[in-house]
């Protein structure tokens, strides 16, 4: 089950590293991918198979 996490985190990651290139809004833009990240483990987790 913890690949299946890890590439989620990954894909999450490439998505935002667009943003990451805007050295103004750096900082901003890392906060919301952390949160979406943080929230897709959430949503990963509750719903996971126990």
């Amino acid at each position: 089950m913890y690949p299946i996490q890890d590439s989620a985190n990954i894909v999450l990651i490439f998505i935002c590293y667009p943003f990451f290139k805007s050295l103004y809004t750096y900082n901003f833009n890392t906060y919301i991918c952390y949160m979406n990240i943080k929230k897709a483990n959430s949503a990963y987790n509750t719903h996971k198979i126990p």
